[in-house]
């Protein structure tokens, strides 16, 4: 029967009795009530929700805090013992086993793709090429909004979105694009006929450099764009330019983060089942978005009452990576349509290298005034960021918050910044660790400890002279994000205690007259905890 349950299926917990449900909210208050002390409203709010959703309206008790405490962790025992279940256990009856064929072209046209030989050989089910992607397959959703429609329509952010499908149809823009699918009845089949696929490519000048993919002679990636340019947005706060005025000393420099790429222990799967009676398509895939994922897949896939439920099972790491929109969405579902079968596809280590969104490559061209005693009074930030073939949904609003957050844990009032995302050659950028945050975080602690060098002061001393103050909580930052609380001062000072850091100053003076080296390094770094990243609340770390 097709339709019969799979042979393991991510677990479902019993219904909760009103005992249960009470205890459940009760664990999940006290892991949040520390973060919302100073801030009473917020903590009504989430205590009123917690009692209504899991208690019908019982009432709870906080009777202390988790910090310093070390609470057994729910879901270790299924993964310590190996009955935890991930999109790769999910066994289907009847299942199909998929696999891919991608680019080794960074930028070249399709002349053709031939899968005549893929076709005959025994075991494959299925194998589509993207000339012959059926008419309900539309392109596929790229970016989320930016809070309200306003906000795009008033052009701060511009975006220009990537009109491509799931699978390339006339070029590849980057190593590792999907070309074609293989269906088989098992894995290793599939794997195999992607050697007897025979494409041929006319190679196009490749860009790989943001900002030479800025000229005026670089190649496209997109041509009715007209340039490369895909992200602009800018924000600014206070008098620049008379903060310019004013400084004793003025410092430019430049500032850049590498491409690279996380590595979960789980790869990416995606197992997809089509009931055509119910016309449900039911998808196990290792997302982080699995809400969002429904819609994208009702974009891409236009089927005359198409129902869609994504489930996600137990994820083997994700870091960002799996919260943005894959090709494998919107092709592992269509085969499951086309071969009216279950298929599975397993993403491999080498697959996840060129195919799964990379980050952090940005370049920061900065201008720092500074008065005399290491106060920062503006600051000028012109970032080009590499946004890979620009398909992936996290990296327009990761390179946009990274914006937003340089001015970090210090009183910088005067500030701008003006962002450009420009397309290459490369793996889509996206999130990772940080959604942009890290980068900025890099940014401004960096640039703290080359004002320090250059005025031959101490760079805790200089951290400590452009702290916001205690005193000046909940501060509204230059770029309009609320802090709520906050003692940085105090906090490093902690840290510099228990690391002992003067003390390794000393050590480090006297190795130095030794002709040894030894490096010291501090950063403050604020984490938001809101996706509403205006009005983020802000948490901090040393």
């Amino acid at each position: 029967m097709e339709n019969e349950v799979p042979k393991v299926i991510p677990i479902q917990p019993a219904p909760y009795s009103r005992s249960r449900q009470a205890g459940e909210a009760q664990s999940v208050l006290d892991h949040i009530v520390g973060d919302f002390q100073a801030n009473p409203e917020s903590m009504q709010y989430f205590y009123d929700l917690f009692r209504r959703v899991y208690c019908q309206g019982e009432e709870l008790k906080h009777e202390g805090k988790l910090v310093g405490m070390s609470p057994r962790r729910k879901d270790s025992p299924d993964a310590l013992t190996g009955k935890a279940t991930y999109t790769g256990d999910i066994d289907l009856p009847g299942m199909l086993y998929a696999a891919i064929y991608r680019s080794p072209h960074a930028h070249a046209r399709i002349l053709n793709v031939d899968l005549s030989r893929v076709l005959n050989l025994p075991g494959v089910v299925m194998a589509l090429r993207g000339a012959d992607l059926p008419d309900f397959i539309k392109p596929m959703a790229t970016l989320h909004k930016f809070g309200k429609d306003e906000t795009l329509r008033e052009g701060n952010p511009s975006l220009k979105q990537p009109h491509y499908f799931c699978l390339a149809v006339d070029k590849v823009r980057y190593v590792g694009e999907p070309v074609a699918i293989v269906v088989a009845s098992n894995p290793y089949v599939a794997e195999d006929a992607l050697e007897l696929i025979n494409a041929d490519f006319e190679s196009l000048p490749a860009v790989v450099d943001a900002e030479k993919a800025l000229e005026k002679d670089a190649a496209l990636l997109y041509e009715n764009w007209g340039d490369n340019a895909m992200v602009k947005f800018s924000v600014s706060g206070g008098d620049v330019e008379k903060a310019f005025q004013e400084a004793s000393c003025v410092i430019s420099e430049t500032i850049k983060s590498s491409r690279f790429t996380g590595t979960p222990i789980e790869p990416r799967v995606v197992v997809a089942r089509y009931d055509r009676t119910s016309h449900l398509m039911e998808v196990w895939d290792t997302t982080q978005s699995a809400h969002i994922v429904v819609g994208w897949i009702h974009r891409a896939i236009s089927l005359p009452g198409l129902r869609v439920r994504v489930v996600v099972p137990r994820l083997g790491g994700a870091f960002g990576q799996k919260g943005t929109h894959y090709p494998e969405e919107i092709l592992i579902p269509m085969a499951a349509y086309l071969t009216n079968k279950p298929v599975r596809w397993v993403e491999t280590r080498s697959e996840h290298m060129v195919a799964t969104i990379h980050g952090r490559e940005q370049v920061h061209h900065l201008d720092v005034a500074v008065a005399k005693d290491g106060t920062i009074l503006g600051l000028k930030d012109r970032i080009i960021v590499n946004m890979g073939a620009g398909w992936s949904s996290s990296g327009p609003p990761s390179v946009i918050i990274s914006t937003m957050f340089v001015p970090g844990v210090y009183h910088i009032r005067n500030y701008e910044a003006q962002l450009l995302g420009v397309v290459t050659n490369k793996t889509a950028f996206g999130a990772h660790r940080g959604f942009g945050k890290a980068e900025a975080a890099y940014v401004i602690e960096r640039l703290i400890e080359i004002v320090a060098r250059k005025l031959g002061l101490d760079p805790i001393e200089i951290r400590r002279r452009n702290f916001i103050r205690a005193e000046e909580f909940p501060y509204r930052s230059v770029t309009g994000s609320l802090y709520d609380s906050g003692n940085y001062e105090q906090t490093l000072d902690k840290a510099l205690n228990l690391a002992d850091y003067y003390g390794w100053r000393k050590i480090q003076e006297k190795a130095r007259q030794e002709g040894r080296w030894i490096g010291i390094g501090t950063a403050v770094v604020i984490e938001p905890t809101s996706t509403h990243r205006r009005g983020a609340a802000i948490s901090y770390g040393v």
